[in-house]
């Protein structure tokens, strides 16, 4: 498992190398440092295993298959609740969730648009997928005692993120750190990169919801994200390569002269805010549809000591809270748009160049996906649903076996 950990993140880091050589100005000893710890510890983990043979009867493994098929029955307790909190925090830096987001808008900002579109297609979603595949498979016990509160943490952030994402369009005070001049940033880029924070958060839900609906649901917003917010990254990147800027307020009429980058702006902020027949529908909509589904009215939980709450109860209104995140979101991608590409033209733009091959062969496969799953969803469902039902029937959650 170690091992496999370890060859799975080196190959993912892989294709950023060559990226890397684009920021001069980046800092090394951060991630100099962090490899050593990580390797230090591998090799702490490594040596005492060996050093400590397991009790009677037992063999010390890390292997993932055996650990899912004996460790339900073995991993209980405090301890082991201390441990899925701890496998937790670790992914929940990685999606990223509140509070361990504040990483991931610097980062796009100061990312070179490669590196934003495979931060934002692939690595993101290391995190939900491995509380998926091994924090739930692991310690179920734990992720059922869990679960209301990653419900609480899916719902802030889906509505934190969105209200961030909205202040970059109404603009946020900024001094700049070298000569401390004032300003309002408008950041086109950050606003997406916040609501690449709000759409993660409904994969929070859909974990927390543990039933078919919400599984699915998480499933398929991991692919939706990738596909959408990725194409909204290489968007900003053709605008900004013309340009040179990504204020919200230095553009305007942009429609009358790219029209094409127009129409695909149009097509991904609709994707993205969850317009009917297009794929970011589909996944909001069965994370709702999974959040208002979980949890039993015979089935307390404890909020904190001396505190119990209905478990439906509970799910429903952080459900509720949730589609506000809808409303915010139709909010600032129309807001956006319409400050970027309606209105009079900017004269500064009078003679930009609309989208050329290279970037529309770069844009258009992703729009093409996020029309068809939009309309045929089940094309991506079917191939998901056999693992989601076994993983919703192994984690045992009360309201499901209720709902069954």
């Amino acid at each position: 498992f170690c091992f496999a950990a370890f060859a799975l993140a080196f190959c993912i880091k892989v294709p950023l190398f060559p990226l890397h050589t684009w920021l001069p100005d980046a800092h090394v000893e951060a991630p100099t440092a962090g490899s050593v710890l990580m390797l230090v510890v591998m090799l702490a983990m490594y040596f005492t295993v060996d050093a400590d043979p397991a009790a009677p009867g037992r063999q010390a493994t890390f292997n993932l298959l055996t650990l899912m098929k004996e460790g339900p029955a073995i991993f209980q307790g405090f301890w082991w609740k201390m441990a899925f909190l701890g496998l937790y925090i670790g992914f929940a830096i990685k999606v990223p969730v509140f509070p361990f987001h504040t990483w991931l808008p610097d980062a796009h900002v100061e990312a070179p648009t490669p590196i934003s579109v495979i931060l934002a297609g692939v690595l993101l979603k290391m995190g939900t997928y491995g509380l998926m595949r091994i924090s739930y498979p692991l310690l179920p016990e734990a992720a059922q005692w869990f679960a209301p509160f990653m419900m609480a943490f899916g719902a802030w952030n889906i509505i934190y993120g969105s209200f961030c994402a909205m202040a970059q369009i109404r603009g946020v005070p900024r001094v700049n750190s070298q000569t401390g001049e004032r300003f309002v940033e408008r950041d086109l880029k950050k606003m997406i990169a916040y609501s690449s924070v709000a759409h993660m958060g409904f994969c929070l839900i859909g974990l927390a919801a543990c039933n078919p609906a919400g599984l699915s649901a998480c499933l398929f917003q991991m692919w939706n994200h990738g596909i959408i917010t990725s194409m909204l990254f290489l968007l900003v990147g053709v605008i900004y390569d013309r340009a040179h800027h990504r204020n919200i307020d230095g553009f305007g009429g942009l429609w009358t002269q790219m029209p094409q980058f127009g129409a695909l702006t149009a097509l991904a902020f609709m994707a993205s805010l969850g317009l009917p027949g297009l794929s970011g529908f589909i996944s909001e909509f069965l994370a709702f549809a999974g959040g208002f589904q979980a949890g039993d009215p015979n089935v307390p939980f404890v909020l904190f000591p001396g505190r119990e709450v209905r478990s439906d109860l509970w799910f429903r209104v952080l459900t509720g809270i949730s589609v506000g995140g809808v409303v915010l979101g139709a909010g600032y991608f129309l807001w956006s748009y319409q400050k970027v590409f309606q209105g009079p033209l900017n004269p500064k733009y009078a003679n930009l160049e609309d989208m050329n091959v290279r970037e529309m062969i770069c844009v258009w496969p992703l729009a093409i996906m996020t029309v068809i799953l939009g309309v045929y969803p089940s094309l991506y469902l079917d191939v998901i649903m056999p693992a989601i039902n076994k993983l919703a029937t192994d984690m045992n959650m009360p309201w499901v076996s209720a709902i069954r």
